[in-house]
């Protein structure tokens, strides 16, 4: 079935399974991704920022997980998300960024399962859609407030 072709049933079917990173303390938006035999879970973080690299320090204590791939606009957040994966896993992942929309080669990516997506709010709507689109189960993790101190 294209994306084009999901029925609104079958949105709120996949938009209801859970199980992506259970115990990793991520909030599962959407989908569900499980490594195969003794396959690893490979992982794309999109938003590596403050918020993402703590996310991404939980995801790194499993060991069924891969750190495949890192994106982010800012050079120096992306620099920091792939030391912190290379520093615990002694592998760099590929690094994508630069452009604000360079997070859709990565869910074009065949080798990746899944993303977790900790950009800033704004970002989240147009990223689950697209991510949607591609066939890739997503986290979203996110503290946005709709009032300050909220």
């Amino acid at each position: 079935m294209s994306p084009e072709q999901v029925s609104r049933r079958d949105f709120i079917k996949t938009a209801s399974a859970a199980g992506l990173a259970a115990g990793v303390g991520l909030q599962v938006m959407v989908g569900h991704a499980e490594p195969v035999g003794n396959k690893k879970l490979r992982v794309a973080f999109i938003g590596t920022g403050g918020r993402g690299r703590s996310v991404m320090s939980d995801a790194l204590k499993h060991e069924n997980l891969e750190v495949t791939v890192i994106c982010d606009t800012s050079p120096e957040s992306l620099k920091k998300g792939q030391d912190q994966v290379e520093e615990k896993t002694g592998k760099r992942p590929a690094g994508v960024g630069g452009d604000p929309y360079a997070y859709r080669k990565v869910l074009a990516d065949k080798d990746v399962d899944c993303v977790v997506i900790a950009t800033p709010c704004y970002w989240h709507t147009t990223m689950y859609i697209d991510a949607l689109k591609n066939g890739k189960p997503f986290m979203g993790k996110n503290r946005c407030r709709s009032q300050p101190g909220s």
